[in-house]
C-alpha cells in the first residue's frame, strides 16, 4: 500500500462536501452600542466645564467682594492661603486626569497619596501660617464659621456637577481616587476663594470654616463623581 502525494490529499480534501445549512442557527446580531463623543468633542467639554468652574468662582467672589485688608497683607500670607492652594489644585486635576503609561491613569498608590494629601496640605496651611502684623486675632464664633463652610460648599457644588457630567466613563481604573482627586482640586479652589473673601485670620475659623469643605469636596468626589467616572 502506497501513501498518497501531497498532491493528491490536496486534491481528496476538495471533494469532501460542505456541511449542508439546513438547520443552522443563525448567527447573533452584534450589540448596537451607545455612541461616544469624539476625542475632540471630549476635551472641548471638559475645558468649558473647567471655565465654567473657574467663571463660577469669580462670579461669586465679585457677588461677595474682596476682603477689605487684601491690599494689607503680606505676600507671604496671600501665597500660603491662595496661591498654593490653587496651584496644589491645578496638580491634582492634573494627575486626575492623566493618561498614564497604558491610558489607565497614574498609579494608584501616587493618586490615592495626593487625594489625602491636598486636603491635609490645605489645613496646614491655614493653621500654621502666622497670623499677620498689626491684624486682630480674629473671631472664633461658631455662626462665623458655620457662614463661611456653606459658602465654601456651596461654591464647590457647581463645579462637582460639571465634573461628574463631563468625566463619564473617564476613570475605568482606581475611579473612587481619581474622582476624589477631583473633588480635592474643586475644594482647594472653593477655599482659595473663600480666603479672598473672608477677613478672619482666626487659626480655628480658617481651619473649620474654611478647611473643612476641602475635606467634604474630595469626599464628595470619591463617593459621588466616581459613581458617574467609572460607568
Amino acid at each position: 500500500m502506497t501513501t498518497p502525494s501531497d498532491e493528491e490529499l490536496l486534491a481528496r480534501l476538495g471533494e469532501i462536501p460542505d456541511r449542508p445549512s439546513h438547520g443552522a442557527r443563525p448567527l447573533p446580531r452584534l450589540p448596537t452600542l451607545p455612541r461616544t463623543a469624539a476625542r475632540d468633542e471630549t476635551r472641548r467639554r471638559r475645558l468649558l466645564a473647567l471655565g465654567a468652574s473657574v467663571l463660577w468662582f469669580g462670579s461669586n467672589l465679585a457677588l461677595l467682594g474682596l476682603r477689605k485688608d487684601l491690599t494689607q497683607l503680606p505676600p507671604v500670607y496671600l501665597e500660603a492661603e491662595v496661591v498654593l492652594p490653587c496651584v496644589l489644585a491645578a496638580g491634582c486635576l492634573a494627575f486626575a486626569l492623566a493618561a498614564g503609561r497604558l491610558g489607565l491613569g497614574v498609579k494608584r498608590a501616587v493618586v490615592a497619596a495626593l487625594a489625602l494629601l491636598a486636603p491635609l496640605a490645605f489645613g496646614v496651611l491655614v493653621a500654621a501660617i502666622p497670623i499677620p502684623d498689626a491684624h486682630a486675632p480674629g473671631s472664633a464664633s461658631p455662626v462665623a464659621m458655620f457662614v463661611c463652610m456653606s459658602f465654601t460648599l456651596a461654591w464647590a457644588a457647581l463645579p462637582l456637577v460639571l465634573a461628574a457630567t463631563t468625566l463619564r466613563a473617564a476613570f475605568p481604573v482606581a475611579s473612587r481616587w481619581r474622582s476624589g482627586l477631583v473633588g480635592a482640586a474643586v475644594g482647594l479652589c472653593a477655599g482659595a476663594t473663600i480666603n479672598l473673601h473672608c477677613p478672619n485670620v482666626a487659626h480655628v475659623h480658617m481651619l473649620i470654616g474654611h478647611g473643612l469643605p476641602v475635606v467634604v469636596a474630595t469626599l464628595l468626589g470619591a463617593l459621588v463623581v466616581s459613581h458617574w467616572a467609572r460607568s
